[in-house]
């Protein structure tokens, strides 16, 4: 085994989060993480084995993509990086309900009426830090999902499929097309606190099988990628069902309102953080 290991640094623009998680998948990195900027910017440091250095050229040009300043790439000696990082973690809270933990330990109390989810620091995307993934746990909050049948899509870390189970749900099914993510999310299942049970699934929508009609659709993905799926996705969804999406910015909403009316879609609220949004759909 290396006895060091490669760290990109890099200035980004706030709010790269869903980028630099979807560089270190496909490049199959360590980590990532995120450190305070000055305003409007973030320093990310993001860690790759030693052995895995051909991956640079491709990773700096993806960041410069991204209007990267200040890339350095630097060879560190082995530490136990991630346990310090995990240490110097916290619980925060989401909403009115949710207390994300990264301690699977459960060292930290929960304060009375939340719901505690373990997201362990791993290598899929839904710490529960990200602005999509807040607005996706705060809608949560406000809807009726017990007894409901839920697709959680681009499922990630499983932190949406926790959570609408938390609220009720009956079934959850979560698709994501990288495996290693479905993996990561099967494991962190042995952390909660409830004997949650979601169906994980490595694969795209398609390979669903066609009668499963679902009362909520949680989908919170770049637009890029979710914008192609929203007819398989219309297809899934029950009369009256509801689409819950993120990952969108708000400059993108009209275009993306623009599609979800050809296809019957009818806007019944909205939500806002920083520049993302997330749109609440029913289906006709």
């Amino acid at each position: 085994m290396s006895d060091s290991y490669l760290q990109v640094s890099v200035s980004l623009p706030a709010g790269s989060g869903e980028e630099i998680s979807e560089i270190c998948r496909i490049h199959r990195c360590l980590g990532s993480e995120f450190r305070a900027g000055g305003e409007g910017w973030e320093r990310v440091l993001i860690y790759l084995k030693q052995e895995d250095s051909q991956v640079i050229p491709e990773i700096r040009s993806s960041l410069e993509k991204l209007g990267s300043r200040d890339i350095l790439v630097e060879e560190r000696e082995v530490e136990d990086w991630l346990e310090n990082y995990r240490r110097n973690l916290k619980a925060f809270p989401v909403g009115r309900s949710w207390w994300i933990d990264p301690d699977p330990e459960g060292k930290r109390p929960v304060p009375e009426g939340r719901i505690r989810i373990v997201m362990e620091p791993r290598t899929a995307f839904g710490s529960g830090s990200h602005e999509t993934t807040q607005l996706m746990l705060e809608a949560l909050e406000g809807e009726e999902l017990v007894g409901a049948r839920v697709l959680d899509l681009g499922s990630g870390s499983g932190i949406l499929s926790l959570a609408a189970l938390a609220c009720g749900a009956e079934s959850v099914v979560g698709v994501d097309l990288d495996l290693q993510s479905v993996f990561v999310a099967s494991q962190l299942l042995s952390d909660q606190d409830v004997n949650f049970r979601p169906l994980y699934i490595a694969g795209e929508i398609e390979a669903l099988v066609e009668d499963l009609q679902c009362d909520f659709i949680l989908c919170n993905m770049l637009s890029k990628y979710f914008f192609p799926l929203l007819e398989a996705m219309v297809s899934r969804l029950c009369p009256g069902g509801v689409l819950l999406l993120s990952g969108l910015l708000e400059e993108e909403e009209e275009s993306v309102l623009e599609r979800a009316k050809e296809l019957d879609l009818v806007l019944k609220a909205s939500a806002h953080c920083v520049e993302w949004a997330l749109l609440r759909l029913e289906r006709a």
